[in-house]
């Protein structure tokens, strides 16, 4: 679920319906969720 991240090992799920991006991993077979985001953040680092 959700696209390839930026950061390599990572994916990004836009939450359907919310504002709210979750960047996260597979660890030792679960998910560990590293971030979740406010869509009006800058979650890329960008100005």
């Amino acid at each position: 679920m959700g696209r390839p991240g930026v950061e390599p090992g990572t994916r990004h799920w836009s939450v359907q319906r919310t504002p709210y991006l979750i960047i996260y991993r597979e660890n030792a077979g679960a998910l560990e969720i590293l971030r979740v985001w406010h869509g009006r953040q800058d979650w890329l680092g960008e100005d």
